[in-house]
């Protein structure tokens, strides 16, 4: 065999080994990308003091221009769904708000997820607990009671 011949056999693994690399390179940056696109649940559970009124949310994503519709959440259940969040494209997700009504004439409105929320408070769901006393926020599936962190009254 002459040396000519020697150097292509070695040149041949030597690239394929480049080429596999390459695949694997591809498919780890691939898979990087899509684990930027997540899909959160945001979970409101009403845990006012028990009466025959279910709390009235009212939720509206922009700019997915998505209506939930009037919800009767009664004591102790949950509203709850599913939203996609990409951190690799700030300012395209959705701002999920929505409109509190307790049938003690309260009313308030504000921005339930979005990705300054996503980035303080909620890592693997945003879970909002409504209280005679505000709103609680806790960023983990089944939180214990030790997870909540009062964000607002009913009055901001």
């Amino acid at each position: 065999m002459s040396q000519t011949q020697s150097r292509i056999l070695f040149a041949f693994p030597s690239s394929l080994m480049i080429i596999i690399i390459l695949l694997l390179i591809t498919e780890l940056v691939t898979s990087a990308a899509a684990a930027k696109q997540n899909r959160y649940t945001v979970h409101i559970e009403n845990n006012l003091r028990a009466t025959e009124n279910p709390l009235g949310v009212r939720c509206k994503s922009k700019p997915l221009d998505q209506d939930l519709g009037l919800q009767s959440v009664h004591v102790g259940q949950q509203l709850q769904w599913d939203t996609p969040f990409d951190s690799s494209s700030p300012g395209g997700d959705p701002d999920w708000y929505c409109d509190f009504l307790d049938w003690n004439i309260r009313e308030t409105v504000f921005t339930v997820f979005n990705g300054p929320l996503v980035g303080k408070y909620c890592r693997e769901a945003c879970y909002w607990l409504v209280k005679e006393e505000g709103f609680y926020i806790a960023g983990v599936n089944n939180p214990a009671p030790k997870h909540f962190l009062f964000v607002r009254d009913w009055n901001q």
